[in-house]
């Protein structure tokens, strides 16, 4: 939640508040589902469900340590974020980031050739 916290609180000032902020949590933890309760209103929660063959997992991830279904399962959300927005595009991002970009599309999107956007991408890690 602190995180999170921090992304949100990122997004107030460097996201543009109309297109919107959505919020997906798994359905495996009481503790997301109470997160949801928590988020502002302008966030949309979304509790996402099991991966039809999450029971059958079984693998391994050694730069984790050990057996991690749960990153199979976000990977799995994230090719499936489109079910939750009209958007023409999605960001999908970890709670571990914060936007440092004012909120002005020009920022985050450039015109091409016959009016089309395309995404602007600024990563550091």
């Amino acid at each position: 939640m602190e995180e999170l916290s921090w992304l949100l609180m990122s997004a107030t000032f460097f996201w543009p508040a109309h297109w919107g902020v959505i919020v997906a949590l798994d359905s495996d933890s009481e503790l997301d589902a109470a997160a949801c309760k928590q988020l502002p209103k302008w966030v949309r929660c979304i509790i996402i469900e099991r991966p039809p063959f999450y029971d059958q997992l079984n693998m391994t991830f050694r730069m984790l340590g050990g057996q991690n279904p749960g990153m199979v399962w976000k990977e799995w959300s994230e090719c499936w974020a489109d079910r939750y927005s009209s958007a023409d595009y999605i960001a999908v991002i970890d709670t571990d980031v914060v936007f440092v970009t004012f909120g002005i599309e020009q920022l985050l999107f450039a015109r091409g050739a016959s009016n089309s956007v395309r995404p602007i991408i600024w990563g550091h890690a």
